[in-house]
């Protein structure tokens, strides 16, 4: 019986594009939020990029109507990144 598993073969340059990728969308949320936002609430949308469409969430103290978009958005980006993990 054949057995299901998932093995991840990922080299340097998938590191390589993932941080440089990670850090052009750090820079760019900084340089969008820096100007109109306290520098404590800048600081907390900025290092949380990681987490992706909640971001728009976390900007603006979650509010009803951000946060309804961010967790709209949420499925389609777990499914491109479910994709992707899953076409190796």
């Amino acid at each position: 019986m054949p057995r299901f598993s998932i093995t991840l073969r990922l080299g340097r340059w998938h590191m390589v594009i993932l941080a440089t990728l990670w850090l052009l969308f750090t820079v760019l949320t900084y340089l969008m939020v820096s100007n109109s936002r306290s520098p404590e609430r800048t600081l907390l949308t900025t290092a949380s990029t990681a987490l992706g469409p909640m971001t728009g969430a976390i900007c603006r103290d979650c509010q009803s109507c951000c946060l309804q978009n961010s967790l709209t958005l949420l499925p389609y980006c777990l499914a491109g990144l479910a994709v992707a993990v899953g076409s190796e």
